[in-house]
């Protein structure tokens, strides 16, 4: 049997831009406003339902409900309503 000749492949450098995600900030004021109010509402409910527990096990059980509502239903729903301004482009003075 001949050994079967490959031919060489041409290479060429591809660059793709990928467009600038939202600004640090805005990122960090996004989830403080959804998850201000969601540690505080669930730490709230669960010294209210077991305030025998110590401490870490109660943040603990806040951390297991916060962490998933926040990554499920939270942070889309804040990134839907305040897409526009998360990736909005601030023109600087100095370029028109």
């Amino acid at each position: 049997m001949s050994a079967v000749e490959r031919e060489p492949v041409a290479t060429q450098s591809i660059s793709i831009t990928q467009p600038a995600g939202p600004a640090k900030w805005k990122l960090a004021v996004s989830a403080f406003a959804g998850l201000y109010p969601l540690v505080t509402l669930a730490s709230w409910a669960v010294a209210r339902t077991v305030p025998q527990w110590a401490l870490p096990a109660r943040t603990l059980l806040v951390i297991v409900l916060v962490v998933p509502i926040m990554t499920y239903l939270v942070t889309p729903t804040m990134h839907r309503h305040a897409g526009r301004w998360l990736h909005s482009l601030k023109k600087h003075r100095d370029s028109k």
